[in-house]
């Protein structure tokens, strides 16, 4: 994959006076370096039944907090997470909670 030119060339040539776009650039490898989630894993899904061997609720959420710290994620982009590692009935009760 070859950074983005001045002028957008398709070809992967430089574009017309041999500089690239910086801003383009920027753009390109903040997309290339983006949260694409929390490595499989190192949590596991919230399901709201606790079996043997769960966490509880208060565990799992400083687990949460341990595995998303290093990220430094906005506050939207951490509720995305939580409710990614959520099954189940813990699911369940927070899509009720926030359908009202």
């Amino acid at each position: 994959m070859n950074p983005p030119l001045e002028d957008d060339s398709v070809d992967g040539d430089e574009g017309k006076d041999g500089r690239l776009d910086m801003g383009a650039m920027s753009k390109f490898f903040k997309r290339a370096l983006d949260f694409h989630g929390i490595p499989q894993g190192k949590l596991r899904k919230l399901m709201g039944n606790q079996r043997r061997g769960d966490p509880d609720l208060t565990q799992w959420l400083e687990d949460f907090k341990n595995a998303t710290d290093p990220y430094c994620l906005t506050e939207k982009e951490k509720a995305q997470c939580l409710i990614a590692h959520l099954a189940g009935p813990a699911k369940a009760e927070v899509i009720n909670v926030y359908a009202i």
